[in-house]
């Protein structure tokens, strides 16, 4: 599924689609949800469809604000550079990979590796999430809001720069735990054996 985005978007171009509405991209998505959707893709879930979602988000949508009614797809805003997309409910996994700029709002819970390799923008999340949150995250800003949330538990120990809160409280920053009394990089480099 690594290449369904660059396969989207050069579908997208050689076609010629038109810019589309949020009616459109949201009626896309109903259907894509359909079984016979599933089978003429062959794709195993409805789940995988993000990245196709995101390249027509991305390539096609001119507005700067979308609201996505979808639930449990993974790679929402995969590649987001400007938009603000608000999801009005769960998410699956894998929300905002790569992200450039603009934000994303969940309005329900996320999967996990949420922000993952996101260089610059901002993912809301006003629920829960799951582990590796941050994974290989550059920069940008991460809002959870949940009462289930553990930074210490849930904050990937491959999170690089960036910040990550927990409740309008900074948890996590640059690599280290804010409050927290632990300092990811001295642990790691401790457990390797490496001097502090």
């Amino acid at each position: 599924f690594s290449d369904s985005y660059p396969i989207a978007a050069k579908l997208l171009k050689k076609y010629k689609i038109p810019t589309l509405s949020e009616k459109e991209i949201n009626e896309f998505i109903r259907e894509t949800k359909t079984k016979e959707f599933i089978r003429e893709t062959k794709t195993k879930e409805f789940k995988w469809a993000g990245r196709f979602i995101s390249a027509m988000i991305n390539e096609l949508y001119e507005d700067r604000k979308i609201y996505l009614p979808i639930g449990e797809v993974n790679f929402i805003g995969y590649l987001n550079k400007d938009k603000k997309i608000v999801v009005k409910g769960n998410c699956g996994d894998w929300i905002g990979e790569n992200m450039t700029g603009g934000n994303i709002v969940v309005k329900g819970d996320c999967g996990e590796g949420i922000g993952y390799g996101m260089k610059s923008g901002e993912i809301v999340v006003e629920g829960d999430c799951g582990e590796s949150t941050g994974y290989g995250m550059k920069g940008g800003k991460i809002r959870i809001y949940g009462n289930n949330f553990n930074p210490k538990e849930q904050i990937s120990e491959f999170a690089e720069k960036g910040e990550i809160y927990h409740k309008n409280k900074l948890v996590w920053k640059d690599g280290e735990f804010i409050g927290l009394r632990c300092n990811i990089k001295k642990a790691l480099r401790y457990i390797k054996g490496d001097e502090i």
